[in-house]
């Protein structure tokens, strides 16, 4: 049976596998741990104190816009008390620019 922690669970093995694999160069490997990653049902601690982004600000960095733009919908979704700061991240992603992703900073 599932618990509340699932979520959780399977977001940061997600990321922990992204970052491995693009760490090894492959990066279609980390774009489907990332996808992944944002389709999790979401958690306690992911809907209050958010996600850790590290995985897509570096793929956002390497220029995946639209992969990250993806992930941060998704984001939306579970993060509850961080939809504004995604939301402003998504715009400026699809304005062109490629804003930090860090959700400690505003």
């Amino acid at each position: 049976m599932a618990d509340h922690t699932d979520g959780q669970a399977i977001y940061t093995a997600n990321i922990v596998l992204g970052r491995v694999a693009l760490a090894r160069g492959d990066r279609a490997a980390a774009l489907d741990h990332l996808a992944r990653a944002g389709k999790t049902r979401g958690s306690a601690v992911l809907g209050s104190f958010g996600p850790e982004l590290e995985l897509a600000d570096e793929l956002l960095q390497l220029g995946e816009r639209a992969a990250v733009s993806s992930f941060l919908v998704e984001v939306e979704r579970f993060w509850i008390s961080g939809r504004e700061r995604v939301a402003a991240w998504r715009a400026a992603i699809e304005g062109g620019e490629s804003p930090r992703l860090d959700r400690f900073r505003r």
